[in-house]
């Protein structure tokens, strides 16, 4: 009996180290990718949904890291087809159905307990104050989401309803991902979160390819129109910013992983889509981010020939493109030159964002006290209508409070990426600056997905920071034991003095 039950408790645990294998490795992030993508295409993502949370819910009872809910977190969003948008221009009511509904609710319920138990295990017991990076800038931060609104009659549960899922992201999502990639090794981190980026472009790039070729008014009379462009999870520009945040990854990937010529013509095709977008805040940071990031790699790598062969290689298509095509290129592009400097009713957004300050300057007027009519429409989406700036947002919603714990907050988060500055911090770094400045122009820091990508760069940067000093304190253990032991053969000679 004993012997069978230990035969039992043997296949049992081999069956866990399997799995744990599986969900720790490349191949789970790929099958990730192919069920979101597979669920988007057909318009099934209600069982594409179902199989990646089931497969997140299982990765948090048999691992000890959280890296296999980096791809969950990731790329779940992509989920989202065409043809059940529950905003413009779509406006399915998909999403409001009862069965969606109540699967939703219990899928994330699932989800939710297994995150609680895996915390319980891997996350809670390793925290202590004074150990804690970030503890106080978060705390505080996560206290204005909390109050957002707070003592103003326009006050409505759901300003806390969104304040929590805010602070949920920005604090429990960090430090899920901090304690969590706790004895991974930094270097492999960085190419997983390489090749999870890489499936991302993928994925976004197929999907943009597919809505061109299968809806209806993305081309009319010959150009593209930017207000038919909707990937079902986000719309022309959620859908640039969402590239854009990926290249220096990419680019990254591509002198330090496998396969570097695929990272770098994704890379390429990512800045291609991007423009295709016509979103203008995505095209002016794409610029912006892929010159800092090529510059960066070319300097600080020794990939320079392949790098310097694909990017002429790519230039080279796009000019002839160019030629051959210039006249429809033109019409393609046409939205700029009929768009001018039009601000897209930002001016009247930044406007109201700063009345609402001025009446509720303390903890700002909330994120649902925002007039939805705005814009001239009413905005049927799981975010309110929001001021499409970072500052003025913060001052609208949380008021100075949340202003100043925000401020605080980016400096002290920002600070890490240039502790004992190297190729890899400056790519991560590349990244959240494109999530940044984006949001100057747009609500992308209030959004899901680019701060989902946020926190976990930033988790990845503090651990690279505790291996780097963990490494300088070794080391300097070894030169005082090297130095102890000069100093006993020298008193043995008996000189006092030593050499290191």
């Amino acid at each position: 009996m004993t012997k069978t039950s230990l035969t039992q408790n043997e296949l049992f645990a081999n069956l866990i180290s399997k799995l744990r294998a599986f969900f720790e490795g490349n191949i789970y992030p790929a099958a990730i990718a192919a069920v979101v993508l597979i669920g988007h295409l057909t318009a099934l993502e209600f069982y594409s949904f179902i199989l990646v949370i089931l497969a997140a819910c299982i990765a948090f009872f048999v691992s000890d890291s959280v890296k296999p809910f980096i791809p969950t977190l990731l790329l779940f969003l992509y989920l989202v087809s065409y043809k059940h948008t529950p905003g413009y221009p779509s406006w399915s009511d998909y999403y409001s159905q009862t069965y969606v509904v109540v699967t939703a609710v219990i899928m994330f319920s699932l989800l939710f307990i297994s995150a609680v138990y895996y915390m319980a295990r891997r996350v809670v017991p390793k925290m202590h104050p004074k150990k804690t990076p970030l503890l106080l800038a978060l705390t505080l931060l996560s206290a204005a989401f909390l109050m957002n609104g707070a003592f103003t009659k326009s006050w409505t549960p759901l300003n806390l309803l969104l304040g929590l899922a805010e602070a949920a992201v920005f604090f429990i999502l960090f430090y899920l991902f901090y304690y969590g990639l706790e004895g991974e090794n930094v270097n492999r981190l960085i190419d997983y979160l390489c090749y999870v980026a890489l499936l991302s472009a993928i994925i976004i790039i197929v999907e943009m390819a597919a809505m061109f070729i299968s809806v209806d008014g993305i081309i009319s009379d010959g150009r593209i129109l930017k207000e038919n462009i909707s990937l079902g999870w986000g719309i022309s520009n959620p859908i640039g910013n969402a590239l854009v945040i990926l290249i220096p990854l990419l680019m990254l990937g591509a002198v330090k992983c496998k396969w570097a010529p695929v990272y770098l013509v994704t890379a390429l095709l990512t800045c291609a889509c991007t423009v295709l977008t016509l979103s203008r805040n995505a095209i002016i940071i794409c610029v912006l981010i892929f010159t800092a990031s090529f510059i960066t790699v070319y300097i600080m790598s020794d990939s320079r020939k392949l790098l310097c062969s694909v990017l002429g290689g790519g230039v080279g298509i796009a000019l002839v493109a160019a030629l051959i095509f210039s006249g429809r290129i033109g019409e393609l592009l046409q939205h700029f030159s009929l768009s001018g400097s039009d601000d897209s009713g930002r001016f009247r957004l930044w406007g109201i964002a700063f009345d609402n300050f001025l009446s509720a300057p303390i903890f700002g007027r909330g994120f649902f006290d925002f007039r939805n009519d705005a814009i001239g429409t009413d905005m049927v989406n799981f975010i309110p209508t929001m001021a499409h700036n970072t500052v003025l947002q913060l001052m609208s919603s949380m008021g100075i409070f949340g202003l100043g714990t925000y401020v605080y907050y980016r400096v002290k988060s920002t600070l890490p990426f240039f502790k004992r500055i190297s190729r890899e911090k400056l790519m991560l770094f590349y990244s959240v600056a494109a999530l940044i400045l984006g949001s100057l122009l747009d609500n992308f820091i209030f959004y899901f997905h680019g701060p989902f990508l946020y926190v976990v760069v930033l988790a990845l940067v503090f651990r690279m920071n505790d291996y780097e000093e963990e490494w300088i304190r070794c080391h300097a253990d070894d030169d005082d034991e090297y130095e102890s032991e000069d100093e006993d053969e020298d008193d043995s000679d008996g000189d006092d003095d030593y050499y290191i």
